[in-house]
């Protein structure tokens, strides 16, 4: 259900960003990536996750106001646990931005975090956001959030979740984005039996998509 949540959430970002597009007033970026990563928790030890496919978006109106919204996961077989699968949509406002590939802006959005088993927990975020073009074709992109109090559900209480990830992107050719970068994802939580607890998946990641 949240995969499904979240391709609504993209064919609507690209619905909209290609009606403002039309008006020459937008700019945006839409993609998959692959994120192998390494899953860790106090309770279940290390687990390393294939990759699963994820998704990415973002559109800016006017180099002013923004919208971006992502989904990424990890594949725990490993741990003999169900996929762990992050979904996020935020509203954000540039403060400083002297050109298109050159901005640092600040946002406010929703998390959700598909925890397994049927447990799913949501919050607020809080993020940083920023790009700096350096020449020709590259630009380096990094990005950060806080969700300060997500909702507890059974066995997870006192949720708090924090996220980076950087990297850097090249568009080999008009409306083509290459990216690479390293994201990491990690929530502290109280577990069933009162202790403090955390998890958390870091990895690289390698993706592209239509950048205009």
């Amino acid at each position: 259900m949240t995969f499904l949540r979240f391709q609504i959430l993209i064919c609507a970002l690209w619905l909209t960003s290609a009606a403002a597009h039309a008006l020459e007033t937008v700019d945006g970026e839409i993609g998959l990536t692959l994120w192998p990563n390494e899953f860790r928790t106090n309770a279940l030890g290390v687990g390393h996750s294939d990759g699963a496919l994820s998704s990415f978006g973002q559109a800016w109106w006017s180099q002013k106001w923004g919208i971006r919204g992502g989904m990424y996961r990890s594949d725990l077989d490993d741990l003999e646990i169900e996929d762990a699968q992050y979904l996020n949509f935020d509203v954000e406002r540039r403060l400083f931005s002297p050109a298109d590939d050159t901005f640092f802006a600040i946002g406010l959005g929703v998390e959700d975090i598909d925890l397994g088993q049927g447990l799913d927990s949501r919050g607020a975020r809080f993020t940083l956001d920023g790009r700096a073009a350096l020449f020709g074709r590259l630009s380096l992109y990094g990005q950060a959030a806080w969700y300060p109090s997500m909702e507890d559900v059974s066995g997870f209480d006192d949720i708090e979740g924090r996220e980076f990830q950087a990297g850097i992107s090249y568009d080999p050719a008009p409306f083509f984005s290459l990216r690479a970068g390293f994201k990491t994802i990690r929530l502290d939580f109280t577990d069933g039996d009162g202790l403090n607890n955390s998890s958390e998946s870091k990895g690289f990641h390698l993706g592209g998509g239509l950048r205009w």
